[in-house]
């Protein structure tokens, strides 16, 4: 909010908008920490972003219309890409569709219904997926998986809906980054990987068939390594 607030002050020009390009943080947040609210917006734009075509636009119930026509002239003008329109809300359209289904394919390889591979075959040969959902998480890092996991759904309460239920082989509170730790391919440097400024579907454009088995990852973890212990029920695993 610090960060807008200044922007705010130094911006010179009344009509001169503030964008964001989070997925997590409500827009609105950002906007009634200004003097311009009507000229806050959301930008979301996918890793990496030469690769990967879409846009995310995300007005607040403040935002002006011809605050987002602007943007939108630039992104589908000047960049050549596809703009979409998004509510204010976490995660968005994609990593709100994006993040549960990795957790059902995990959920999936820790109730040892199918093997890693079988996993991400199906998706890959059946779905059309350049990628499987397990390699896309090594791919997108665990953590940031968790951390836009927890900003749509704080708290996990046991009546939480299940799709969006940590699973118990996601290690997600100590596990370290895998191909995202390392600078993969697609990924944004270190220290920029808060739940604020990073998306998980980045991963999906950005592996291309490539998968990620690294020691530590989901593709090579023990299913039977329960870091979140708890109420289990049928329709979760």
């Amino acid at each position: 909010m610090a960060l807008f607030r200044r922007l705010d002050e130094v911006a010179a020009s009344p009509e001169a908008i503030l964008a964001s390009n989070t997925s997590s943080i409500p827009i609105m947040k950002l906007a009634v920490a200004t003097q311009r609210p009507s000229h806050v917006l959301g930008v979301h734009f996918f890793n990496p972003v030469q690769v990967l075509s879409l846009v995310e636009l995300v007005p607040s119930l403040l935002t002006a219309k011809k605050t987002t026509e602007a943007p939108r002239t630039f992104v589908e003008g000047t960049l050549g890409k596809h703009a979409i329109d998004c509510q204010d809300r976490a995660g968005l359209v994609v990593n709100a569709l994006l993040i549960p289904f990795i957790l059902s394919a995990v959920r999936m390889l820790e109730s040892g219904f199918a093997t890693a591979e079988d996993i991400d075959q199906g998706l890959v040969r059946g779905a059309a997926h350049p990628q499987g959902p397990l390699a896309l998480a090594d791919l997108i890092g665990l953590d940031t998986i968790r951390a836009v996991r927890w900003s749509s759904h704080p708290g996990a309460p046991a009546t939480d809906h299940c799709a969006h239920r940590p699973p118990p082989a996601q290690a997600l509170r100590r596990q370290p980054r895998t191909m995202a730790s390392a600078g993969g391919p697609g990924q944004v440097p270190d220290g920029a990987h808060d739940a604020g400024v990073t998306d998980a579907a980045g991963g999906l454009g950005a592996g291309l068939g490539r998968s990620a088995r690294r020691p530590g990852s989901l593709l090579t973890q023990d299913p039977t390594d329960r870091l979140d212990r708890g109420p289990r029920t049928s329709e979760c695993r």
